[in-house]
């Protein structure tokens, strides 16, 4: 689902992950086993071609929070906690290195280097806060994290938003800051 508001054509889709082939697939780990939800945030500035009604957006990604059908909000889950779930274990790795005898210094420095790749990776995937310029028709596709405080398993997310502050600049307009409500869609 999309939200857009149509004086300045900016779209704004968010769809909740819960496939755990789809997380194993796109981010490696399968981040709800702990808890975590990811949000797939979808943006796309279309006004590129009206030089009088030019605006250019700051999404604030880092105020966003989900809003569930009875009031009640989830916030983002930290990055570097998101990160510490979904890496591989090096003491798991040495034992398993120790047991069919490889030098286990030699897999502890493998899976050391696998954690690395794979927060560069979620660091690369994650929404942050991000300008569109006017006049720039861009299309992004980054991701928000969320943990609810009870099990992700019973939470109920029909007619539940993504809500987040949008400044928007242009048009006349000196900067005017608003919270879009977008509708979860359930992804794969």
């Amino acid at each position: 689902m999309m939200s857009v508001n149509e004086k300045d054509r900016m779209f704004i889709g968010a769809t909740y992950q819960t496939d755990s082939g789809w997380q194993k697939s796109y981010l490696g780990s399968v981040v709800s086993d702990d808890n975590i939800l990811p949000v797939e945030v979808h943006l796309q500035n279309l006004n590129p071609n009206a030089p009088d009604q030019d605006f250019s957006f700051l999404i604030e990604s880092e105020s966003a929070i989900l809003r569930l059908a009875n009031g009640n909000e989830i916030t983002q889950v930290r990055l570097s906690d998101v990160i510490r779930t979904a890496e591989f274990s090096q003491f798991r790795s040495y034992c398993w290195g120790l047991l069919v005898i490889l030098p286990g210094v030699l897999v502890w420095g493998s899976v050391s280097d696998a954690n690395v790749a794979l927060a560069d990776d979620y660091r690369d995937k994650v929404l942050r806060n991000r300008r569109f310029p006017a006049g720039n028709e861009t299309n992004v596709d980054k991701l928000l994290f969320f943990r609810p405080e009870g099990s992700l398993k019973k939470l109920d997310l029909r007619d539940a938003n993504l809500v987040i502050p949008v400044t928007r600049r242009g048009g006349g307009e000196t900067g005017v800051l608003e919270e879009r409500r977008i509708p979860l869609a359930r992804g794969h």
